[in-house]
This record gives C-alpha cells, sequence and structure tokens, in this order.
C-alpha cells in the first residue's frame, strides 16, 4: 500500500499540472 501511494503522488501532481497547462493553453489560445 505504501508504495502505491509513493507511485501515485508524482502521477497525481503531473495530472495536475497538466490540466493547469491545458487550461493556460484554452484561455491564451
Amino acid at each position: 500500500m505504501e508504495m502505491k501511494r509513493e507511485i501515485a503522488k508524482p502521477i497525481s501532481t503531473f495530472f495536475i499540472d497538466a490540466v493547469i497547462a491545458t487550461t493556460i493553453l484554452t484561455i491564451f489560445l
């Protein structure tokens, strides 16, 4: 369970960053 959490944290962080980047791109485009 602990290893799953360690792996999931960077993935969720990357996903949030991707969503923010997409939103910013959509606003500027």
